[in-house]
């Protein structure tokens, strides 16, 4: 699926309570990874820097994250357990900053999780295109295969 049309297509499925297990993932040009925000407000959704608000964690005399992929899985479930105040579902920005600092087996293990995590409420995973480092091409067909997976490209209109 790919476009403004396919990505507002999965957020109503990812809101509408009939997904047992409902998180997608968004790919966009790397140059929009930093405006996710504006996409979330394009799309009619949440929004959460990821980033952001671990840093906003830390303890002051901490100056690393020292996270697993288990503890970004956990706190992306934390996430999915509130409400959106906007729209049906958060939009997450900024995880591929988190997930590029992880080993590719620790990523193959994260996105076998959140194929199988089921949240309270709807997450859509802002990534990259060709990010494979990342997000595998194993993972990706599994998401692609699920109808999880939207791309969204300069040809389909800009943020």
């Amino acid at each position: 699926m790919t476009g403004h049309k396919a990505a507002t297509e999965l957020i109503r499925l990812l809101g509408s309570g009939i997904l047992r297990r409902p998180i997608g993932v968004l790919q966009v040009p790397p140059r929009w990874c930093a405006r996710a925000g504006d996409l979330a407000v394009r799309l009619g959704v949440d929004y959460v820097d990821l980033r952001a608000r671990l840093v906003e964690q830390l303890d002051p005399n901490q100056h690393t994250l020292g996270w697993s992929w288990e503890g970004l899985a956990a706190q992306l479930m934390q996430i999915a357990a509130q409400r959106p105040e906007v729209g049906s579902c958060t939009l997450i920005g900024n995880l591929d900053l988190l997930l590029a600092r992880f080993q590719p087996s620790e990523c193959a293990h994260w996105w076998r999780s959140m194929h199988m995590a089921g949240p309270r409420y709807g997450l859509l995973l802002v990534l990259p295109t060709h990010a494979e480092q990342i997000f595998p091409d194993d993972a990706r067909a599994d998401w692609l295969a699920g109808g999880r997976l939207v791309e969204w490209t300069d040809q389909h209109g800009g943020v």
